[in-house]
């Protein structure tokens, strides 16, 4: 009982704590902690007419629990006689660990594999946003912490497979969309989103060309429908044909015409 005081006083509190479950009878049970903060593992429903040993894979002993008396063998694990046991969050836990339980009489009962595994929290999620060319938005999600993984909701709705293009990291909206959209990203032990309101994309701005000698074309247009003046800063995409090259991030400089008129010349010699 005292075991489950402390947890809930724990949780009141605020601090960051992972619970795990092994008392189903399975060979082995994946316990997640949080690095640096506690793990609770209830390891068996009721000690009353049980004694068991808990180590570790090279069978070094844990503790052992026998007649209600626990006997530790190492530091920080500490274990309460509802049959939870806790390990202390300045310990490096992770690792594989065996649970022999026995009858009062000392008659093996059964053991259990206790696979214990640390991650790191994420972080709240970073969401980017670029208008494309034809008017689409691209969005991009990122976060910090172990093994995340991530989805999407516009408007409360989740976005179906069809819109990402890089796992669930990168999604691609069609033209007109509006609203808020969140990124959830979570692991075993933590989850964090972040919302965002949808830019309107009016799609290209103004077209620049540009014939080369051999009549083929470089084709450059603003990713935005401002003033040319505000070019600096963004991303400009280079087609060929009416066929998208590459895309590049643009910034400006002050040039004399001749410069200028050198940089003109200079493409007559690009070969595509």
């Amino acid at each position: 009982m005292f075991g489950l005081l402390l947890l809930s006083a724990i949780l009141r509190h605020g601090a960051a704590v992972s619970s795990c479950d092994t008392t189903e009878k399975k060979e082995l049970h994946e316990c997640y902690g949080a690095v640096g903060q506690p793990l609770f593992v209830h390891l068996i429903t009721d000690t009353t007419g049980y004694e068991f040993n808990l180590k570790d894979s090279k069978n070094k002993k844990i503790l052992k629990f026998k007649n209600g008396n626990t006997t530790s063998y190492t530091c920080c694990f500490m274990f309460f006689n509802n049959g939870t046991l806790r390990l202390e969050k300045d310990k490096n836990f992770a690792g594989k660990y065996i649970l022999d339980i026995y009858n009062s009489d000392g008659k093996f009962h059964q053991n259990r594999t206790i696979q214990l595994i640390t991650e790191k929290p994420v972080s709240s999620p970073v969401v980017s946003t670029l208008c494309l060319p034809r008017g689409e938005l691209r969005l991009s999600c990122s976060t910090t912490g172990d093994s995340p993984q991530y989805n999407w909701t516009l408007e409360d709705q989740p976005l179906g497979p069809g819109y990402f293009i890089d796992g669930n990291t990168v999604a691609i909206l069609g033209k007109n969309k509006s609203g808020d959209i969140t990124c959830t990203a979570w692991n075993h032990i933590s989850r964090a989103n972040t919302t965002v309101t949808l830019p309107t994309c009016r799609g290209l701005g103004r077209l620049v060309k540009y014939s080369l000698s051999n009549v083929r074309e470089i084709a450059v247009q603003m990713n935005t429908s401002e003033d040319f003046s505000l070019l600096d800063n963004k991303n400009i995409f280079l087609s060929v044909g009416g066929r998208e090259m590459l895309s590049a991030f643009c910034y400006s400089k002050p040039i004399s015409t001749k410069t200028l008129a050198e940089c003109w010349q200079g493409l007559d010699e690009i070969h595509l």
